[in-house]
């Protein structure tokens, strides 16, 4: 990840709603009180209580062989079960990850 703690409170602002959807499902309860046990981090921002959705966005990631690489996402929930989403990405418009993973394809 190019920017890890952004990235990171995103990631947990999804999880908190993916908590507050699990209502009070002892496992979820459990995995947070673990988390907050052995992350730093999550102990300091999970009473934040920022909260959000999948919805869209771009992701900039280092790639290890391809180097910065932007990806533009989109996430899908099925309404009918609303603990399953899919989420595409695809290359941003206007930057060279589009070629960078066609390399990385060609490369097999």
């Amino acid at each position: 990840m190019a920017d890890w703690e952004t990235d990171a409170r995103k990631v947990l602002a999804t999880f908190r709603a993916d908590f507050g959807r699990a209502g009070n499902d002892p496992r979820f309860i459990e995995l947070v009180e673990e988390l907050d046990r052995l992350g730093p981090e999550f102990h300091l921002w999970w009473p934040r209580h920022d909260v959000r959705s999948y919805g869209e966005g771009v992701k900039t990631i280092n790639h290890p062989q391809a180097g910065r690489m932007m990806l533009e996402y989109t996430a899908f929930i099925v309404e009918s079960e609303p603990d399953l989403s899919m989420i595409v990405y695809t290359a941003a418009p206007g930057t060279d990850t589009a070629a960078k993973i066609a390399q990385l394809m060609a490369k097999g």
